[in-house]
């Protein structure tokens, strides 16, 4: 198709997709005085991993606030195979349960006192090393090997931190779990809105059913998403142009990041009292949509050992934390030693979390995590991102910076 001829469909598309988008945008705005059809407390809140395990675990919780006493718990029990349990009280539903020896935070467990379910909540960060293993010791040794260990990822994928011939006898054993949000949560979710009493607590319900599908970046009004696939579908030159555009987003995506990237280390740089003791790692830069390639800033004096950086935990550019890597190798389990007042000078900050690679971290908030949306891209090109990103970068660098520095003066003396 001669280069005039294709503009000419390009202008014809987006011209006829933006007059039904805007009439369907127009008509929604008067309904949504009265319907408020975009509203979702989960878009609202910005749930990551901890406040996601604090739902679930308030769900499984007879006593809590819902009102709904056994019926979600029961519900989820039936659907692992342990109706056994139901109409049973738990001891305790506690979040973020630390162990010891080896020492870990198990980020829900409901215990039965002769039984315990614990789940290990993942939808965006990777397991620790052998993380699910010292899980499920805590709990055959804690338990007399009562126990289901349930591993909660978007997809159901299955760990890699438990050796493949173990994992495999504790599935079979029925004492390990993949679970997936898209299948298992979204299904227990939907029967829990079919047995709750509370319309109030329904809808809170069906704003988690709905967030879901977001959790990795996927379009959430369902609306416009089927107004754009009917026009596309209308025809095969809407189709072929639609083709075109998707096989250069990827790219597009990746110009826009990089872009960012290179006035994120600009305004940093400009910033810094002593740029010249600083490295940077740009392996972000080289692959924007790789999984844990991450951009920040080490001082020569560190020796690789600590960095402050942004790091995506999944696909495209997803769930981008910023914190203080630190050195670890994945193969001995071994790593540099933490620096316990830096976790607790961070925490001043925003509360976070450490992990074996990295002293502290949080996701970003906002529309500022997920670099595979709309409303993330659009920022990321027009600088509000630069100003806003830039910022907590410099923030936990005037923090963090001292005290490595003299952690690191005295590890070498």
């Amino acid at each position: 198709m001669p280069n005039d001829d294709y503009e000419q469909s390009l202008r014809n598309f987006y011209s006829v997709l933006k007059e039904k988008l805007k009439s369907y945008r127009e008509v929604k705005r008067h309904l949504d005085r009265s319907l408020s059809t975009d509203f979702n407390i989960f878009t609202w809140i910005k749930p990551d991993e901890k406040r996601l395990s604090n739902v679930i675990a308030n769900l499984l919780n007879p006593t809590c606030s819902h009102g709904q006493q056994h019926v979600f718990l029961d519900a989820f029990l039936r659907r692992i195979g342990k109706d056994d349990l139901c109409d049973k009280q738990p001891r305790q539903v506690a979040t973020e349960y630390h162990i010891e020896n080896p020492e870990g935070y198990i980020d829900v467990l409901v215990d039965f006192g002769a039984f315990a379910i614990a789940i290990e909540n993942k939808p965006w960060a990777k397991e620790g090393n052998k993380q699910l293993l010292r899980y499920s010791d805590y709990l055959s040794k804690e338990y007399n090997d009562q126990f289901c260990l349930i591993y909660l990822t978007l997809s159901g994928d299955k760990p890699e931190s438990i050796d493949r011939d173990k994992r495999e006898r504790l599935m079979k054993q029925g004492k390990l779990l993949c679970v997936s949000y898209h299948s298992h949560i979204m299904e227990w979710l939907r029967e829990c809105c079919q047995l709750c009493e509370s319309n109030k607590f329904r809808e809170f319900l069906r704003d988690f059913m709905n967030y879901i599908p977001t959790m990795e970046g996927e379009m959430s009004n369902s609306s416009e998403r089927d107004i754009i696939l009917k026009h596309v579908l209308s025809n095969s030159e809407n189709l072929e142009t639609t083709l075109d555009i998707g096989f250069a987003f990827n790219e597009l995506r990746k110009r826009i990041i990089v872009g960012f990237l290179d006035k994120l280390e600009e305004f940093i740089l400009d910033r810094l009292a002593d740029a010249s003791e600083w490295k940077i790692d740009r392996s972000l830069v080289d692959s924007p949509l790789t999984t844990y390639s991450w951009f920040g800033f080490k001082k020569s004096a560190w020796n690789d050992k600590y960095g402050v950086a942004l790091e995506p935990q999944s696909a495209n550019a997803g769930d981008v934390i910023i914190g203080i890597w630190r050195q670890y190798d994945e193969k001995t389990g071994t790593g540099v030693r933490r620096i316990d007042p830096l976790f607790q000078e961070l925490n001043n900050i925003r509360n976070g979390r450490h992990s074996d690679w990295w002293e502290w971290h949080h996701f970003l908030e906002d529309d500022y995590t997920d670099w595979n949306t709309k409303e993330a891209l659009i920022k990321l090109h027009n600088g509000e991102a630069v100003e806003y990103i830039g910022k907590k970068f410099v923030e936990i660098i005037d923090k963090a910076a001292p005290i490595i520095d003299v952690h690191v003066r005295g590890s070498s003396s």
